[in-house]
């Protein structure tokens, strides 16, 4: 623990969290020149661990309050929207069935229920194994075709060579160096 970490919260420190909450805009100087203290000791405190937890456990609880406060009024504020469609579609003596199918849609879709059609795109993938004779067959038949990076016919490696990396003087007959003798040899 470094000589200017906090030991302890006081009330000077919570006065400080009450207002990086309540203002969370404000700079560490406009902090200092509010609370009347200097830039060096408030900017000392705000960066201590101590505070930085206690920090964040008040700003935890107060998002939590604030989330629960609002989930509560868009409740109240769904039940009465509710209850002034089905007075109206109670009252009416005939509904349109779109007007009908619109409310229900929007009310399921409110609620969280429902497809939403505004996803993002789709992502798909392909998870194919395949077995190493089917893959050995695989490269036979790309390397019989004469199809190649560079154009060449190169010999089909078998399954014990390494054709990726290595030195290419202990297998030659892979890693055929493209020469304009053997362009014209070919």
């Amino acid at each position: 623990m470094a000589e200017t970490d906090l030991l302890k919260i006081n009330h000077r420190h919570e006065a400080i969290i009450d207002i990086m909450i309540a203002e969370p805009s404000l700079t560490v100087t406009a902090i200092a020149e509010k609370m009347e203290y200097t830039l060096a000791w408030v900017s000392q405190v705000i960066n201590s661990d101590m505070f930085k937890m206690r920090l964040e456990e008040r700003r935890a609880a107060f998002n939590a309050t604030l989330a629960m406060e609002r989930t509560t009024e868009l409740h109240k504020e769904a039940k009465a929207a509710h209850k002034i469609v089905m007075a109206e579609l109670e009252a009416a003596e005939e509904c349109d069935p779109r007007f009908a199918l619109d409310v229900k849609d929007k009310a399921i879709k409110s609620l969280g229920f429902g497809t939403s059609g505004a996803g993002g795109p789709q992502v798909v993938i392909n998870n194919n194994q395949v077995d190493p004779t089917t893959l050995e067959r695989a490269r036979e038949k790309y390397y019989n075709a004469g199809r190649t990076i560079d154009g060449q016919a190169e010999a089909v490696p078998s399954s014990g060579e390494d054709n990726h990396g290595g030195d290419q003087q202990s297998n030659p007959s892979v890693y055929k160096e493209e020469t304009p003798e053997s362009r014209s040899e070919g």
